[in-house]
């Protein structure tokens, strides 16, 4: 069935992306190990069980690595935020940039991991923490204030749990 796919891809003038395919073959639970699959214009690899293979944008293997999923996703969200802080944007748009540049990171994977509600609060504390140490919260300021919509005299920012939330009730 790959042949008459990499034919077809041929024939309507799609490269075949060899470096982008993996294969795992699971047999009665078990991953069954290969030299991978030869065809005539090159190999496809196995699946690495410890790298897993991603796909879309998630780590999987057997199953879908959801403790290395989320330490990339916390570290990625943690990076992104940190490179807001460091523009000479206005609170403002520092608060929106956090929203749209940030937060997406968490939402994709809203409906794949299953984040726990001590994760999701923990990363709420760690966007509070990196906004105190950026000086665009005071350490003493009023958290709830911070989530507020502007038009209700809050600053906006959007609150990792109720942005999984939404994003998971978005897919059932």
């Amino acid at each position: 069935m790959i042949n008459t796919v990499r034919i077809f891809s041929d024939d309507i003038g799609m490269k075949f992306g060899l470096e982008k395919c993996c294969r795992l073959i699971i047999k009665r639970g078990k991953v069954e190990v290969t030299q991978g699959l030869l065809l005539d214009i090159g190999k496809i690899r196995d699946v690495e069980e410890e790298k897993g293979y991603k796909y879309p944008g998630i780590l999987q293997g057997m199953e879908n690595l959801q403790k290395q999923v989320e330490a990339n996703t916390m570290k990625t969200y943690t990076k992104r935020i940190s490179q807001v802080m460091n523009t000479k944007l206005s609170g403002q748009n520092k608060i929106q940039a956090i929203n749209t540049y940030a937060m997406p990171v968490v939402s994709y994977t809203a409906g794949i991991i299953e984040w726990t509600q001590t994760e999701m609060k923990d990363l709420d504390r760690k966007t509070r923490k990196l906004l105190n140490i950026y000086g665009g919260l005071q350490p003493r300021e009023e958290v709830h204030r911070l989530y507020l919509p502007r038009h209700h005299g809050g600053r906006g920012l959007k609150e990792v749990e109720a942005t999984v939330t939404a994003e998971s009730v978005g897919l059932d």
